[in-house]
């Protein structure tokens, strides 16, 4: 199949003596002058790297000789609990940055939780006092990358975020970055290194135990096209390497996707990252079909506006105006809302408000794409205590007030459907002003769900922060309780969390309808807190809290319901049948036919579908309805 090229732009002109048209000038982004901190020095390994020799076959690189070399890897959904495979390579090119292929990210793209990058490593197999992994806060593919959609790899290219710096070692460096549009000359001899496979078996390949380098010449652009190499697979955005005569064939291979090709303009040069490595044939090695990388230097403007573009989001929300935001209060919303929203939204929000205040959020509208688990786009609150829900589909959470005077409000995407988004407005409120919850200083409360016990709110957050300084202990004790199960997963979804209000760690957090053992916490300060989402609400729970244990509060009786007072209309005449029943002296083992209708009362309860057992559930008439 043939795929679609750039396509063409032309002119036409009645004067040939006018100038022809000139471009459109490039939008100008608010993070263009934003400078890159880019590492003082690259390319430069404290232990330089065997190159003196030609190796057909490839060879095991001397350790740490190729110290920008990543070894990126994704824990996949088939493991129940984290455990981490090599998948793909990756080059460190800045202490938060590392450069790889977008086709890595085919699977797994929107959960950042599945990924860590190891930098310092050499061998797989073992655990290196060099090595170090790290999480990841970003993946960022070329926007033109459309494999498989579009049968074509061209724009094969994608920057990982590091959560946290990447500080340089012996063991641990960066690459350095080509010159824009450096094109390299026909033969160049370039190295490429990864873990990838080393038996060609496209079906079940194995990667290598340990880091394995291999010099490729470059074969140029013109001979790469040609019919009988890679003809219309190959863009001017990649490069060609590998030798041509039968005997001399090697390759990179699946493992080293990602990988660096690198090379020096002269012997004491620093090593360049002039590809990724991104396609091959099946089986790695075939004739006149040399690896194929992403041309980096063709994306040296991306790669820029990617890292400044983040740079920039640091100090705003991602979806417009400022991150950290301050005062009384103010509103937050979606980029664009009541308009649809953006896909591969990171979008997030620094509430403070005045000390010794909270913060209070009323989400005025809110629509997100539907989503079990909200597994997709979602709204996620915090706050110093922890999690104050994640939100999705369509039902908005209840007005809620933080613990303390932060709050942290998160906004993600991922690339599929895109809905209105929300609006929520935020303001500075007293303690006193908590919808539910709140802060207490008594020796003795107590603490419901809200609408005790009427059932409880849908998207409820509610905090009880309780603080006794005389007190050597807290002691919380539950009289009931009735909240969700836990749902497929075995997660609470509804539940209660309690927390030692010194430290913080938790103490268990809490579902279903089986009261939770009483706690003696072993602080002056208590946190409680009660989270609900958007279905099945239950009665809530009741229970107190005491300094002393063997002091239990006389707690309110419950309030009285509605319907308390209604007169029920019993009947006047029960358990007296017209047809006497047969009540023989004797005992009966096995039991007897009944006489017909002479127990009246009997109900046989069914169902409209049919069904081939007989019917499984049997009551007893209390009232002409029940």
């Amino acid at each position: 199949m043939f795929t679609e090229a750039k396509g063409f732009r032309a002119y036409w002109t009645t004067d040939p003596s006018v100038p022809a048209p000139t471009e459109p000038p490039a939008e100008i982004n608010p993070w263009d002058d934003i400078p890159i901190d880019w590492p003082e020095t690259c390319g430069k390994p404290a232990v330089p790297p065997s190159v003196a020799s030609r190796i057909v076959n490839g060879e095991e690189a001397v350790a740490h000789s190729w110290p920008w070399q990543v070894s990126m890897q994704v824990w996949p959904s088939s493991q129940p609990e984290p455990k981490f495979f090599h998948t793909c390579g990756g080059t460190l090119i800045h202490k938060n940055w590392v450069l790889t292929a977008a086709h890595c990210f085919i699977r797994y793209a929107d959960e950042l939780q599945r990924w860590r990058m190891c930098l310092g490593k050499h061998n797989l197999t073992t655990a290196e006092p060099s090595e170090r992994c790290i999480s990841i806060s970003g993946i960022y593919r070329h926007e033109g990358f459309q494999y498989p959609t579009v049968p074509t790899v061209e724009f094969d290219i994608a920057l990982v975020r590091l959560v946290e710096d990447a500080a340089p070692t012996d063991q641990i460096s960066f690459a350095c970055l080509p010159s824009e549009e450096e094109i390299l000359p026909e033969g160049k001899k370039c190295y490429a290194t990864g873990w990838g496979d080393e038996t060609g078996d496209s079906v079940n390949p194995k990667a290598s135990e340990t880091l394995n380098q291999v010099a490729l010449p470059v074969v140029p652009y013109d001979t790469c096209k040609r019919m009988d190499y890679w003809w219309f697979q190959v863009k001017t955005s990649m490069i060609c390497c590998g030798y041509t005569l039968p005997d001399e064939l090697q390759s990179v291979c699946q493992g080293d996707s990602g990988g660096p090709l690198v090379c020096q303009d002269t012997p004491a040069g620093p090593w360049e990252v002039h590809g990724i490595t991104s396609f091959g044939p099946i089986g790695c090695i075939m004739n006149k079909k040399p690896s194929v990388f992403t041309r980096s230097s063709a994306y040296l403007p991306w790669i820029s506006n990617v890292i400044r573009r983040e740079l920039y989001n640091e100090h705003t929300s991602g979806c417009g105006g400022p991150k950290d935001l301050s005062g009384a209060g103010g509103t937050v919303s979606s980029m664009s809302y009541p308009a649809a929203y953006s896909n591969n939204a990171r979008c997030q929000w620094n509430i403070e408000a005045p000390a010794g205040k909270l913060v209070h959020l009323h989400f005025a509208g809110f629509s997100l794409e539907e989503s079990q688990l909200c597994l997709n786009d979602k709204v996620s609150l915090t706050d110093n205590v922890g999690s104050l829900g994640t939100y999705c589909s369509h039902v908005p959470p209840a007005d809620l007030v933080s613990d303390g005077n932060r709050l942290q409000i998160s906004f993600s995407t991922n690339d599929k459907v895109v809905d209105s988004g929300f609006t929520v407005t935020w303001k500075a409120v007293d303690p006193a002003e908590a919808p539910c919850g709140g802060r207490f200083s008594s020796n003795q409360g107590e603490i419901t769900s809200p609408n005790w016990p009427s059932d409880y709110n849908a998207q409820s957050a509610c905090t009880w922060h309780i603080n006794v300084p005389s007190a050597e202990s807290i002691h919380v004790a539950f009289t009931d309780f009735e909240l969700q199960a836990v749902n497929m997963l075995g997660n609470c979804v509804d539940y209660v969390e309690i927390f030692n209000g010194e430290t913080m760690a938790s103490l268990g957090r809490f579902c279903g309808f089986a009261p939770p053992s009483p706690f003696a916490i072993p602080s002056n300060t208590a946190v409680i807190r009660f989270l609900s989402n958007g279905a099945d609400q239950q009665k809530g729970f009741r229970g107190y809290w005491t300094t002393d244990a063997s002091v239990v509060p006389t707690l309110p009786p419950a309030p009285p319901n509605p319907w308390d007072n209604i007169t029920i209309n019993w009947p006047e005449d029960c358990g007296n049948p017209a047809v006497k029943p047969k009540t023989p002296t004797q005992r009966v083992v096995n039991g007897e036919e009944a006489v017909p209708h002479s127990w009246p009362w009997q109900v046989s309860m069914q169902v409209q579908k049919p069904s081939a057992f007989p019917p499984s559930c049997y009551k007893v008439i209390t009232k002409n309805t029940f």
